[in-house]
């Protein structure tokens, strides 16, 4: 820690001790005096005081430290660009033009400035997993999910939540329940991608990583099929039968 010297106008100093709790990754020394290390977690102002002690008695100094946060994405204290990481723990891919927002979360009714993809990790080791896009029972797989026809940025959300509630899907055998399950940066609100997401995704695909070759699951079906995108060249033709187990699965979030 700057800012502060270590002086005595009383003799040589046997021992110094501080009073008040110092915040992780910074400690104190008794034999010096100073204050040193990297705050790993933010702390609110507190008041310490170093006391230093010889032969002739004591004396102390008391100051303020306050620990702040460097304002980031993923803290949300800073505007976020692509390539950062996002507060998931993934690399954000997509920024709304001009500062603008877009239509996110359940039923469409919060703003959003951001999309962040899951890290190349985010299921384990072994790349992104391959599922169905929904479980073989109750018709799922020839039933079209009504709810999920959106393909705009932001709309990707519904589309999963509406997939998940269709009866018996379980994330086994459906990407839209297994994008919905991840958790990662403890948020509960990642998804599969809708048609337009997916290309953005797509566009950024080297700055996010990690990506398999094949076809991507979107969250945008119809009755047989749901829409996907071949990675690593952006064909968007594609419809692929919702029992093929061939595709893989990457979850993203909106946030902002």
């Amino acid at each position: 820690m700057n800012g502060y010297t270590v002086t005595s106008t009383g003799g040589s100093i046997a021992s110094y001790s501080l009073t008040g709790t110092l915040p992780a990754g910074v400690s104190f020394s008794t034999t010096t005096g100073r204050i040193t290390g990297t705050p790993t977690v933010t702390q609110a102002a507190t008041t310490y005081t170093i006391s230093a002690t010889n032969i002739s008695g004591s004396g102390t100094a008391t100051f303020t430290l306050t620990v702040l946060q460097i304002p980031s994405c993923a803290n949300g204290l800073a505007a976020c660009v692509v390539g950062n990481e996002g507060p998931g723990g993934g690399i954000v891919f997509y920024v709304q033009a001009g500062g603008g927002t877009f239509a996110c979360g359940l039923n469409l009714a919060s703003t959003c400035k951001y999309l962040e993809a899951a890290p190349t990790n985010w299921n384990g080791a072994g790349g992104d997993p391959l599922r169905s896009w929904a479980t073989d029972v109750n018709g799922n797989r020839t039933t079209l999910v009504a709810g999920a026809v959106r393909e705009a940025i932001g709309s990707g959300y519904q589309n999963s939540v509406d997939a998940v509630n269709q009866t018996g899907n379980v994330s086994a055998t459906s990407a839209p329940v297994l994008a919905r399950s991840y958790a990662g940066g403890s948020k509960s609100d990642w998804y599969l991608p809708s048609y337009d997401e997916l290309h953005q995704l797509w566009t950024q695909r080297v700055t996010v990583g990690g990506f398999r070759e094949g076809w991507y699951w979107t969250s945008h079906n119809a009755a047989a099929g749901a829409r996907v995108i071949f990675f690593p060249t952006g064909s968007t033709n594609g419809i692929s039968d919702k029992h093929c187990e061939c595709n893989p699965v990457r979850p993203i979030r909106a946030f902002g």
